[in-house]
């Protein structure tokens, strides 16, 4: 009887024993598997992600003002040289300014415009578009100058150096809209302005070079009478 159970104990033993251990196999091969398969979707990402790599290298474009139109060609100034664009019924024109972006046509670029060339590399003097961008969006030019009103009339003022006397003024432009302040009054009337008064005059550069004013600060500024000269 001891035997037997011994013998039966000795069975049972090693039967636990060999499920432990397929269990175990079972275990690893699934560990594997999924190591495999995070192996996979790894690669797979990095493939995609150098392919989006590649395909943003592959982009090129060229950035120029239309000098002629002819056609289907457009001949650009770059900043090194000019540039032939051949454009085609495959050829995209967006056009962008302040209202958004939209869809355009060939006839609608005209000489003078702005443009950006996809699908021409830099270096080519001549190429087809894929995809051609103007940008109608006009660029404003501010000023801010810290100066001593030297001359005064109706409609404009010269501002001089605050200090030096032999630097050119500025001559500036008076808008119905200014916004003349000081550090104590948040506006004040025209008639405030006084020639030998010290101002902080910003505003805007036209495309003829003129300025025109928007806001006057009088840091130190004093009741007085206004002096127009001129009349």
């Amino acid at each position: 009887m001891k035997k037997f159970l011994k013998s039966f104990l000795i069975i049972l033993f090693l039967a636990v024993l060999s499920t432990e251990f397929v269990f175990a196999q079972d275990d690893t091969e699934i560990r594997l598997q999924q190591i495999e398969t995070k192996m996979a979707t790894k690669s797979t990402k990095t493939t995609t992600v150098s392919s989006k790599v590649a395909n943003q290298k592959a982009i090129t474009f060229i950035e120029g003002s239309v000098l002629t139109i002819s056609a289907n060609v457009l001949t650009i100034s770059s900043k090194k040289d000019l540039k032939t664009i051949y454009t085609s019924d495959s050829t995209k024109f967006i056009n962008i300014d302040s209202g958004g972006k939209k869809l355009v046509g060939f006839g609608d670029i005209k000489v003078n415009d702005t443009i950006l060339v996809v699908g021409v590399p830099p270096a080519s003097s001549t190429g087809s578009a894929k995809l051609i961008i103007r940008d109608s969006n006009k660029v404003v030019k501010n000023f801010s100058i810290l100066g001593k009103i030297a001359t005064l009339k109706e409609n404009t003022l010269t501002l001089g150096h605050f200090s030096r006397s032999d630097l050119p003024n500025f001559t500036i432009n008076l808008t119905t809209d200014n916004i003349i302040s000081s550090s104590k009054n948040k506006t004040l009337d025209r008639s405030t302005l006084i020639t030998g008064q010290f101002a902080i005059i910003t505003g805007i550069i036209d495309d003829k070079g003129s300025f025109s004013s928007k806001q006057i600060f009088l840091p130190n500024y004093k009741t007085k009478t206004a002096t127009i000269s001129g009349q």
